[in-house]
């Protein structure tokens, strides 16, 4: 399984490839205007809608609509209420939930979405800034050095809860908040 959308087709650059996958599959962005968990609850209504009746099978969840009058739902929020959710309908193995994000900035906060159930991750702020930080002229080379670091960061994050593959870390929850 995949954790970054990267790992699809390595000769295809980010912008192209993001561009196809939205031209092929719904988008489901997770900005708001008044209410969070109003909000919150009329996206996944509406995604549940979706997969039942409309058979989608990948749900997107996007947010760069962020601007001034919006706020962000916060992502591990959402992907977590949704896989619970999907998982209420006994529609969970027929979805994969894949998070467009600008929250993922470390291997941690990739494992915590990928433990609350994200299939896959595409951390268009933190590829951004990679790519705008590396000086050198083949940027291509450096993301691909950095995708392999977060896959081992990754790697190290699993094998120390003692969980050799990644459908056996998707949904499993492991992570909790600590004297909140």
């Amino acid at each position: 399984m995949c954790f970054f959308f990267f790992f699809f087709n390595d000769t295809a650059t980010t912008e192209i490839y993001t561009l196809s996958l939205h031209d092929a599959l719904p988008i489901y962005s997770t900005v708001y205007t008044t209410d969070l968990k109003a909000s919150l609850d009329q996206l996944v209504a509406e995604i549940i809608v979706e997969v039942r009746e409309h058979g989608v099978r990948t749900i997107i969840l996007d947010d760069r609509r962020l601007s001034a009058e919006t706020k962000a739902l916060p992502m591990l929020m959402v992907v977590g209420r949704l896989s619970q959710e999907l998982l209420v309908h006994e529609l969970r193995h027929l979805a994969s939930i894949v998070a467009s994000t600008g929250e993922v900035f470390d291997p941690h906060s990739a494992a915590t979405m990928i433990a609350y159930g994200a299939a896959a991750i595409y951390p268009y702020l933190l590829y951004y800034t990679v790519s705008d930080l590396d000086e050198s002229d083949d940027k291509k080379a450096t993301l691909k050095r950095f995708r392999r670091a977060m896959g081992a960061g990754l790697m190290k994050i699993m094998s120390k809860m003692g969980i050799p593959t990644n459908p056996s870390y998707r949904n499993s929850r492991l992570f909790a908040g600590i004297g909140l």
